[in-house]
């Protein structure tokens, strides 16, 4: 199995060969209530970068000769309304899926990490409620540039839910060969025990090591194609000899690692 994770876009693609693999629909799930996960002021990485590619695969849906499914992941109550456009199909997660994520999110991260950023935006939302101010509040920032709300931390399980319903999407002989999750923010800056990065969790390693859980998966390689090297996803899967990094990365440039490693 092969996950092409990009920061850009923080896409990933699942590929599983199959003779039938392009007669069967490519699944793209995307959360169209991330925008919920947001600056007070300008900042690049931002809703903006999903709303981009989604009306992209729109107009792509129009002409395309391949058989493409856009799955909207937001919550029911999201009166979003891309999700009501024609072709888009409304799959909100059930709790086990969202219960499943945790608990991956908990093996690649700390339990301290995950725990915190939980209770951080539980607390942050019940208090503006009880002082009867909009649910939905910037909280700060994580380090110089990893920014959090009160429903960041959701925001986050839905995107990690998406990446490994990708995942299972690749194991199901009765589904698809393909499937691609559009999420935000991106993931592969955060280390085990830090965001960093633009970066709250890191989607792409807790994917991975669901997927090493599957029957008969073999190995897992992890492909990221972006300006910055990855230094969270290194960080993670150094204790797996089941899955591989491989970066394709601007030097120098943030986080100033992953420069080539000389052999003797």
């Amino acid at each position: 199995m092969v996950l092409k994770s990009t920061c850009r876009a923080a896409a990933v693609f699942l590929i599983a060969a199959s003779s039938d693999a392009l007669s069967l629909p490519t699944r793209v799930l995307y959360d169209s209530s991330n925008y919920l996960h947001r600056d007070k002021k300008y900042h690049p990485e931002q809703a903006a970068r999903i709303d981009a590619c989604v009306k992209k695969l729109s107009l792509y849906m129009e002409t395309a000769l391949q058989p493409l499914e856009l799955i909207d992941v937001a919550p029911t109550q999201s009166e979003i309304l891309s999700s009501q456009k024609e072709n888009h199909i409304k799959k909100p997660f059930m709790a086990g899926s969202l219960s499943h994520a945790r608990s991956l999110l908990t093996e690649v991260h700390s339990e301290e990490l995950v725990e915190s950023l939980e209770t951080k935006c539980r607390t942050s939302k019940d208090r503006r409620i009880e002082e009867g101010k909009n649910a939905l509040g910037f909280i700060g920032y994580l380090d110089d540039d990893t920014f959090m709300t009160t429903e960041s931390y959701d925001v986050c399980l839905r995107a990690t839910a998406s990446w490994i319903e990708c995942v299972d999407q690749v194991f199901n002989v009765n589904a698809n060969n393909y499937a691609m999750a559009l999420t935000r923010p991106p993931g592969h800056h955060a280390t085990r025990t830090l965001p960093n990065g633009f970066c709250t969790f890191n989607f792409a390693a807790a994917a991975a090591v669901g997927a090493t859980r599957k029957e008969n998966c073999g190995k897992v390689s992890i492909i990221d194609w972006d300006v910055h090297y990855g230094q969270g996803v290194a960080d993670i899967i150094e204790g797996y000899p089941d899955i591989r990094y491989v970066s394709m990365h601007q030097v120098p440039a943030f986080p100033y690692q992953g420069q080539r490693r000389e052999t003797r």
